[in-house]
């Protein structure tokens, strides 16, 4: 409800009781690991385990965030250059804490091969590795993390979709109303259960997750791009991809499309958006500076 104190409050109390939690998990199993790894014969685990952390909505919600975040930073009286110097250490020092607690996880998760089923569900999996060592102890710490993790991301969310609401229509329905109004809907869709939410969005992640991918992408190097076709292009040929791919996922079957985009480089391993991208990028900057030959190239934002 607080919209100019929510990062302090997230970053001061909740954020790193949520930290401790996670490394004293994480070093546990890395200094002491519960099994050996086993060759499962799973047949490209990399681009499995990369399609698979679009269930997370990590990226698209970053995007979602950044705003509150620039806010945050601006807040605090940083001006200009400042302001980015400001969130690239964010980000860096949250890109390491993702990569200690991810690659952690994924080790302790692989010596477990060869301990658990291998249709077991995730949530399942996790809890049973936590129990396994920490005992009961785990899977209350373990309570204590996911309900932190969940509502972090919840409140950036939710107070994100809530200012974007507010001001589309206008202040007629203030902000703290848009707030009750997403988290009553929030933890009506959150009865469905982890599996069900995941069938439900992972649709809507698959389209959406490789245009995020490409427009962080873009970002990083913004400053190299000499016009917005390229911006364009890029996300246009990327989306298209995507969506078809989307369509066959979920029994919507149009062969042709589905022939052509097999074909595509690396589409094997979920990336078949990666050469149109490119593809898209190099043309729209060309159709852009062609059809505006007198424009001023400038920065895209």
């Amino acid at each position: 409800m607080d919209k100019s104190n929510v990062i302090d409050k997230i970053g001061k109390y909740l954020t790193p009781v949520l930290v401790i939690i996670l490394l004293f998990i994480v070093g546990k199993g890395i200094f002491f690991p519960i099994g050996t790894p086993i060759a499962t014969g799973a047949k490209a685990p990399f681009s499995d385990a990369f399609l698979s952390a679009y269930q997370t909505g990590d990226v698209i919600t970053g995007i979602l965030c950044a705003p509150i975040f620039i806010a945050a930073i601006a807040g605090y009286g940083y001006k200009g250059a400042q302001v980015r110097k400001m969130a690239l250490t964010g980000t860096l020092i949250a890109g390491v804490g993702l990569a200690i607690v991810y690659g952690g996880l994924l080790f302790i998760g692989a010596g477990g091969s060869g301990i658990f089923p291998e249709g077991i569900e995730s949530t399942m999996l996790v809890s049973e590795i936590v129990k396994t060592l920490f005992g009961d102890f785990g899977s209350i710490a373990l309570a204590v993390a996911i309900a932190l993790a969940c509502l972090t991301s919840t409140i950036g969310v939710a107070a994100v979709i809530a200012d974007f609401l507010n001001k589309l229509s206008r202040d007629k329905i203030s902000y703290r109303m848009w707030v009750l109004i997403i988290c009553v809907m929030g933890t009506a869709i959150g009865s469905l259960g982890v599996e069900k939410i995941v069938d439900y969005a992972m649709p809507i992640f698959t389209a959406l997750y490789p245009v995020a991918i490409v427009l962080v992408i873009l970002g990083v190097f913004q400053k190299y791009i000499p016009n917005p076709g390229g911006y364009q292009g890029a996300i246009l040929l990327t989306f298209i991809i995507s969506f078809f791919e989307t369509m066959s996922s979920i029994g919507v079957n149009i062969p042709f499309i589905e022939k052509a985009i097999s074909i595509l480089p690396f589409s094997g391993n979920g990336f078949a958006w990666l050469v149109p991208a490119v593809f898209g990028f190099v043309v729209g900057l060309i159709v852009y500076k062609l059809f505006n030959p007198t424009k001023q190239d400038t920065p895209v934002f």
